[in-house]
């Protein structure tokens, strides 16, 4: 077992934990628009299943890992023109890791890993970790899950993958679905949209670029791509986290 459930935890079996040699770990999705096929769940899905995958694989660290309930929603802004989407402001998100942040850290433990499900997060909690290290003293890692199923090596099996445009509810997200949601994902009303979007268009809205809220290929997704990219995935988390466990 990679980790421990913190919630299942009395107060007493908490104070007892050696704060040297353990690690808080917080997964953070998103309640949003996935195109007309995915459910506005798919981010807290995935991270779901990466999370559950996690749990099965063997913890050679030396360091025991804490997993606290997960935040569902997260910044969403740009898709909130379409319905189903929730979204945090940059405020209230940062309001709610500083309170869980100055908690963790009152009980005296040192580190913390965000795993996060939602692209739309990522420069917030690069920005908010630096600044609640500064308060609390808490080293912070971000351990971005877009970014490794966005580079991972097993895409080069896969025929027709074009990551480039893979940004929302594409062949990945769709294929990840497919491996484990199959209920919820609607193929009929998959569409690509291949859009690609610059570096330095940070503004963009997607009802602005995308009729279907889809920003991406989906229709070549399947349950076979979702496995190998969902393998890969777990194997990438251990290698990071078992990195971070001897920083």
């Amino acid at each position: 077992m990679f980790y421990q459930n913190y919630a299942e935890l009395t107060w007493e079996e908490i104070e007892k934990i050696d704060k040297k040699k353990s690690c808080i770990i917080l997964p953070v999705a998103s309640i949003e628009q996935h195109g007309k096929h995915l459910p506005v769940g798919t981010d807290d899905y995935i991270l779901q299943m990466c999370m559950d995958r996690l749990k099965e694989m063997d913890n050679e660290t030396g360091m025991t890992f804490y997993v606290i309930p997960k935040i569902s929603i997260g910044k969403s802004a740009e898709h909130m023109n379409f319905p189903g989407t929730i979204s945090f402001s940059v405020t209230t998100y940062y309001a709610i890791l500083n309170d869980i942040v100055e908690s963790i850290s009152k009980h005296g433990f040192e580190k913390l890993i965000i795993v996060n499900g939602h692209g739309g997060n990522t420069a917030l909690l690069n920005g908010f970790s630096q600044e609640l290290n500064l308060r609390y003293g808490m080293e912070i890692y971000n351990l971005e899950l877009p970014a490794i199923y966005n580079t991972c090596d097993c895409l080069n099996e896969l025929d027709n993958m074009d990551i480039a445009c893979d940004v929302h509810a594409g062949d990945i997200e769709t294929s990840l679905m497919q491996s484990e949601y199959s209920q919820y994902v609607h193929m009929e009303k998959a569409v690509d949209e291949p859009i690609y979007l610059e570096s330095y268009y940070n503004s963009w809205l997607t009802d602005k670029i995308s009729k279907s809220g889809t920003i991406g290929k989906p229709i070549h997704g399947s349950k076979y791509r979702g496995e190998l990219i969902l393998n890969y995935m777990t194997e990438k988390m251990v290698e990071i986290i078992s990195k971070i466990a001897n920083m």
